[in-house]
């Protein structure tokens, strides 16, 4: 299967699942919904684009998809739930949607090429575990309005190279910041241990 057909509105629970051949590299133009796990562990899954309308990145939508090529995320989306890209290798995104606000436990766990050169200015949360192993994730700074940074959310990144944190930041939980050594500065004094 190249294809799906180009009227094509929403992709159920678990729709391709495990496919490990299915070797689309585009998705129709009209949809909006891509449910929980519907490409879960399409591990040929190539596509660079997303859909214009796709509001949310659904749990474990890309999970496992170590093919997963794509250079964007469309500006309409505003949550990347839990392990919506967790494993996917092969994504090298270097930004992410300008109005996300939540990026969800997991969300990119283990995108070793991920290569963001910052995060959103609307983002206010940071799940557990959302970066953890993004080994080529050397952000300088975080978000002003970032809240809450969950446990391990940053854990192993190792390029991380961050100078201060942001002043609205109220929760750090755990681990946050575990191996990464090239942090600097006071304000990393506890979170690093």
């Amino acid at each position: 299967l190249t294809h799906l057909p180009p009227h094509l509105t929403t992709i159920e629970y678990g729709a391709f699942e495990g496919c490990t051949s299915l070797a689309l590299t585009e998705l129709p133009p009209a949809l909006t919904t891509i449910e929980p796990y519907a490409f879960e562990r399409c591990t040929s899954l190539a596509l660079t684009h997303l859909p214009p309308h796709l509001t949310t990145i659904e749990i474990s939508a890309f999970e496992g998809c170590t093919s997963l090529a794509l250079m964007e995320l469309t500006p309409n989306i505003t949550t990347i739930e839990d392990r919506a890209f967790e494993g996917c290798t092969s994504l090298t995104l270097t930004q992410l949607p300008l109005h996300l606000t939540t990026i969800g436990s997991a969300a990119f766990f283990g995108c070793t090429s991920l290569a963001l050169r910052e995060l959103p200015p609307h983002l206010t949360t940071i799940e557990i575990s959302a970066f953890e192993g993004c080994t080529s994730l050397a952000l300088r700074e975080l978000p002003p309005n970032l809240t809450t940074i969950g446990s391990d959310a940053f854990a192993g990144c190792t390029a991380l190279a961050l100078t201060h944190l942001p002043p609205n930041i109220g929760y750090i939980g755990d681990h946050v910041f575990e191996g990464c050594d090239q942090l600097r500065g006071g304000a990393f004094e506890a979170a690093v241990l």
